[in-house]
């Protein structure tokens, strides 16, 4: 189970946003994608509520809101170091989401490697030092995204936000603490600002040469094959696999981007205490085989498989617990 949430934005639904038109050989759902020399991604109008809701696949633990933690913690995420030898010089990212438990170590992370790293989310300033943060809610305001992006030299987005709960309980389940507005839904707070962040992304001229990186952090339950009995994580995943399936059949296919789709069980932390009863359990039962309980995956694998990702051009598609090992050992 999936339990860690990423950052909450709070909403209305944007009326239509840009979404690129076919212009290149398929490569389907393959595990490397052809490289390309392109400079200029164009598209053409498509309006979002046109984008089918695909049928969900997952499975549920009850106590899954109560294993994620609760804010976070300044003790390993405060200030990002240098590292020269492996810095990634002048590449500059966009990161959804920055304050969140996730953003937050992949803005860490990023920083350390040598990247220019500029994030924006509803609470605007974070504890990393070093980011270029921005603030502003890119559910009621999309076009932040692409007034962003129009600065140019991008060299990747890596989108971080999402809720695990609507309402007031979702403090209880962000790594955060974060609440998301009332009447905010998983529609609104993952899918529209997943692929309208892809699609600004997809059309800019940000002159990167081949299909530039865009990393979605999904959930480990998009890949099981029973819906959930439980309505709220239903409509959860049903938007996780809502962007999947775009980001797979429409921007990859295209060659317009290429997705790095992770896809982390319950995302904790050894500095968080509160948490590790939760973490242990889901361990041993992931050890026991029982159906539905995936192996955790600590904050700083995840971060570090997403920016293996992001610099590794092989990397294409969804990446599960163990791939996302493979790859933070790889970083």
């Amino acid at each position: 189970m999936s339990c860690a949430n990423v950052g909450v934005f709070a909403a209305t639904r944007p009326p239509s946003l840009l979404v690129a038109t076919p212009t290149g050989r398929s490569v389907g759902t393959v595990s490397l994608v052809t490289k390309r020399q392109r400079t200029k991604r164009t598209g053409a109008l498509l309006n979002m509520s046109s984008v089918p809701q695909h049928s969900l696949t997952n499975s549920f633990l009850a106590n899954c809101a109560s294993a994620a933690t609760h804010s976070t913690s300044p003790s390993l995420r405060t200030r990002a170091t240098s590292n020269a030898a492996e810095a990634a010089t002048s590449k500059k990212i966009l990161v959804l989401g920055g304050t969140g438990f996730v953003g937050s170590e992949i803005c860490r992370l990023a920083l350390s490697r040598g990247y220019a790293v500029v994030s924006v989310s509803r609470r605007g300033q974070g504890q990393v030092e070093g980011v270029d943060w921005r603030k502003g809610d890119v559910v009621k305001n999309p076009d932040i995204v692409n007034k962003i992006l129009s600065e140019g030299s991008f060299y990747g987005v890596l989108h971080t936000i999402g809720m695990l709960l609507e309402g007031d309980f979702n403090k209880f389940a962000s790594g955060s603490g974060s609440v998301p507005t009332p009447g905010t839904t998983y529609d609104q707070v993952t899918r529209q600002t997943a692929l309208a962040a892809a699609s600004a992304f997809a059309s800019s001229d940000q002159e990167v040469g081949s299909p530039p990186p865009f990393v979605f952090v999904s959930a480990a339950e998009a890949g099981w094959t029973q819906d959930p009995p439980v309505p709220f994580l239903v409509s959860y995943l049903t938007a996780k696999r809502a962007v999947e399936a775009q980001l797979m059949s429409n921007f990859s296919a295209n060659s317009l981007l290429r997705p790095i789709i992770l896809r982390p069980s319950l995302v904790y932390s050894m500095d968080r205490a509160a948490s590790l009863p939760a973490v242990g359990a889901f361990v041993l039962g992931n050890m026991l085989g029982i159906p539905g309980i995936d192996r955790p995956v600590s904050v700083e694998t995840l971060a570090k498989a997403a920016l293996k990702g992001l610099e590794d051009d092989s990397v294409v598609g969804v990446q599960n617990g163990k791939a996302m090992e493979q790859l933070a050992t790889a970083l």
